[in-house]
Order: C-alpha cells, then structure tokens, then sequence
C-alpha cells in the first residue's frame, strides 16, 4: 500500500485496511478525517483502539464477510457527518473499509438536478428562438450591433464600440 498511498490520500472516499486479527494496516488521509485519527497513532493498533468507531463499523470488522462478499453499512454519524460504508474481505483475510460521505452525494445530486434544469431551461430558450445555431449567432450579431451603436451614440465612444463588433 505505501506506492499505492499518495494516490489513495487524492480520494475523497476514506480508505482504511485491517489485516485478519483487525489491526490497522493503512488509512488515507481522507479516512484520518473521518475517523478522527492520524494516521501515525492508528496503523498497527486494533479497531477496538481506535476512539470514534461506530458499534456497526468495530462488529464488521470483528467479523467481516466471507471472502468475496461485500456488506454495505449505512448513514454511519462520523465526525460530524453522515457515511455510507463498504466493507470487503480480501482472500488473505485483510478487510478493506471504503466510507462515503453522504454529504458530497447530496451535493453532487443537487447539482446533477440544478443541471438538468438549466439545461431544459436552455433548450426552452433555444426552442423560442428557433433551432438552428445560425438564428442564435444573428441574435447576437445584433445585440452587439445595438450595443456598439448605443455606445457611439449616447457617448462618442469609439474604442468600446469598435470592441464590441469583431466577428
């Protein structure tokens, strides 16, 4: 895992590895902020030892699935936040925990909502003024038109008006 360890503390999911007796092995640095724990006091200590480590989490890893299978524990409170966790067995008995912060899907699921609604929104709008990406390019030909001619007019501004119209 030390190659592996600057790739893995760029994840916003919190890793952490217990070998069979349920020591920990390794921890990202996301999993430091979720546990609460550096990484220096938790690796080669037992998941009883660690201080803020749900009931659910510590029987998981006291007794984690069979090898191959995967157990899904939910809406987990960890340092101030809600998780999701994922607990798999590898096949020497090392048991892998992945938790997801439930607040970063929350948000990535209201801006999935918030972009699909301005893009009905603009295809409304593109559907008004017409389909085609011409009628939507002479549109703005002739706002900036307008907008350099109000400029000439109002204020003899010749540099903003001529900035206005390269095409």
């Amino acid at each position: 895992m030390d190659q592996a360890q600057p790739a893995l503390d760029l994840l916003d999911t919190a890793v952490v590895q217990f070998d069979a007796a349920g020591r920990v092995l390794f921890l990202n640095s996301a999993a430091e902020n979720c546990l609460m724990v550096s990484r220096d006091r938790a690796v080669g200590r037992r998941v009883e030892e660690l201080p803020h480590v749900p009931a659910e989490v510590l029987t998981a890893v006291v007794e984690p699935p069979p090898s191959g299978y995967t157990v899904r524990l939910h809406e987990l409170n960890l340092s101030e936040g809600l998780y999701d966790c994922t607990v798999k067995r590898g096949d020497g008995g090392e048991i892998l925990l992945e938790f997801h912060d439930l607040e970063w899907e929350r948000m990535r699921l209201r801006l999935q909502q918030r972009e699909a609604e301005l893009r009905a929104l603009v295809a409304d709008v593109h559907h008004r003024v017409g389909g085609s990406g011409t009628q939507w390019m002479i549109a703005e030909s002739e706002y900036l038109l307008r907008t350099a001619n109000n400029r000439l007019r109002l204020s003899r501004d010749w540099a903003t008006a001529g900035g206005a119209l390269p095409l």
